[in-house]
């Protein structure tokens, strides 16, 4: 459904979504997943290069409800909200039973280090806070793309705010001139909702 300037992919449940995550990406399309909301939404308008990119990442699922109302508005309804941080558990299930690599690219050394000690093929490691485009990002940038290209996981998960993971996936796979063969969940804090660091808001 092609809303706001994104293909959002329709599915009613969380077991169909997960599902499409591990199909191969057969066109095109950055090895990205997203789960936009509004807010998010909002803030592409302002940064139509970071928006440019974002529009051709593989999967594209609406977190939010506002976003669901307005595809029915539109005429071409979204079957269903998918959460980032409802998609996380059902994910982190799968790729365990499937015996798949993952790093994490987490806010703080104790999320990354709790998410390990559930998975053995799961590693981690928190940035120092940086600025966008100074030289703390740039060698944080290097150090990253190194480290992937040592780990070689099957799938990086960004749990920092937004537009750091944002841009952050995007310099890591320009820096691989588009040849990572990892794909890219931003999805925020949801690993932090999974382990029960921060709350998410009230139903």
């Amino acid at each position: 459904v092609h809303l706001f300037g994104l293909d959002f992919f329709s599915v009613g449940t969380i077991t169909e979504a997960v599902k499409l995550i591990f199909l191969p990406i057969e066109n095109d399309n950055y090895p990205i997943l997203m789960t936009p909301n509004v807010d998010q939404i909002i803030n592409l308008e302002n940064a139509p290069e970071l928006k440019g990119f974002l529009s051709n990442s593989y999967l594209i699922y609406p977190d939010g409800m506002p976003i669901v109302w307005a595809s029915k508005i539109f005429g071409e309804g979204l079957a269903s909200r998918i959460t980032g941080s409802d998609l996380f558990p059902a994910f982190w299930s799968e790729v365990q039973q499937r015996e798949q690599t993952v790093f994490f690219i987490s806010a703080s050394d104790d999320v990354g280090d709790r998410l390990e000690s559930e998975y053995s093929k799961a590693t981690s490691y928190s940035p120092p806070f940086f600025e966008i485009n100074n030289e703390t990002y740039r060698a944080e940038l290097v150090k990253i793309s190194s480290l992937i290209s040592d780990i070689k996981p099957d799938f990086v998960v960004i749990g920092l705010s937004y537009p750091k993971r944002e841009i952050l996936c995007r310099d890591l796979i320009v820096a691989s001139n588009m040849q990572t063969t990892c794909k890219f969940l931003l999805i925020g804090a949801a690993p932090e909702f999974y382990l029960g660091v921060k709350r998410r808001a009230p139903m």
